[in-house]
This record gives structure tokens, C-alpha cells and sequence, in this order.
């Protein structure tokens, strides 16, 4: 099952989509629940297949601070 909305966006049955503040603080928290959820389900995040949609309004350093946390 996908499910695709306007702006090129598909989503299937076991993806998951986040939605959080650019600030580094909400960021740390979301590297630890990830992190978390790796260790404990011993399922691995696909960074080759992750990625981030950032609103327009960000600039430059906010990509940057993401993908520092982020690592994808």
C-alpha cells in the first residue's frame, strides 16, 4: 500500500513521517528516540533511504543543524 499527496511525496504502510521544530534541543531528542527505538527493536534506520523536507522559510543553517543531527 502508498499513498502519494501532491508535492511528490510517497508514503507506504511502514514509514513513518515527523513532524518537529528545527532547534537543536527537539533535535537531540529526536536522535535519542531513534537511537532508542534502534536498540530496542533492533531494527536499523535506512539513511540511504531517509530524508527531511524543510519548510521554506529555513535557511542554510538549519539544513545544516539537521543534517549534523540527523546524519542523512
Amino acid at each position: 500500500f502508498a499513498l502519494r499527496r501532491s508535492g511528490g511525496v510517497t508514503m507506504f504502510t511502514d514509514d513513518i513521517l515527523i513532524f518537529t521544530h528545527c532547534l537543536e534541543g527537539g533535535l537531540d531528542g529526536l536522535e535519542a528516540f531513534l537511537e532508542s527505538y534502534q536498540a530496542y527493536l533492533g531494527q536499523k534506520i535506512n539513511i540511504h533511504k531517509s530524508s527531511f523536507i524543510i519548510s521554506t522559510w529555513a535557511n542554510e543553517e538549519h539544513c545544516e543543524v539537521v543534517v549534523s543531527k540527523l546524519r542523512f
